[in-house]
């Protein structure tokens, strides 16, 4: 049986993230007769189990969405995140390839169903550079924060972000 956990997509899943992608896709959180727990639930399709344990909950969730665990978990949990990364994660990352999937976000152009993506990579210095432009551009600062980021290989497959002891860089 496959932990849910175990799956890079879950990495950095929050209870807040998974509870608005469920609300935004017709479920409810009714208030439990006791006074508990919220019992989520999607037309007359109730979950078994409501706790912040995605190993429980993810697999009831992805049945009644018709999804695959890992199709779930991409849709609630896109794992892209605005602005530079941290200096340890660029330069951690740089031993795996250095690469970075982006999507450009200014004046609200992205959009899941057709982002502008392209590909970041990270020089020895740790900085990052645009692979579109052709003359090897450093990005700034300010450029970044335009951008998601998230590392991938050099076929653009996405990698688990980079941590020390389970803590993201």
């Amino acid at each position: 049986m496959i932990d849910a956990l175990q799956l890079d997509e879950a990495q950095g899943l929050t209870e807040a993230a998974a509870r608005s992608w469920m609300e935004a896709r017709g479920w409810t959180f009714e208030a439990a007769k006791d006074g508990g727990t919220p019992w989520p639930s999607k037309g007359t399709k109730h979950l078994h189990s409501w706790q912040w344990n995605p190993s429980l909950f993810l697999k009831e969730v992805a049945l009644i969405e018709g999804l695959s665990l890992q199709a779930l978990l991409r849709e609630m949990n896109p794992r892209m995140r605005k602005g530079k990364p941290s200096f340890a994660a660029r330069m951690t990352h740089l031993q795996r390839g250095g690469k970075w999937l982006c999507a450009y976000v200014k004046m609200g152009s992205w959009d899941e169903n057709k982002p502008y993506l392209h590909e970041l990579w990270t020089s020895p210095d740790g900085e990052l550079h645009n692979t579109n432009t052709g003359d090897e551009h450093k990005l700034s600062d300010a450029e970044l924060d335009e951008y998601e980021v998230w590392p991938c290989d050099g076929r653009g497959n996405k990698l688990r972000w980079p941590e020390v002891d389970g803590v993201p860089l």
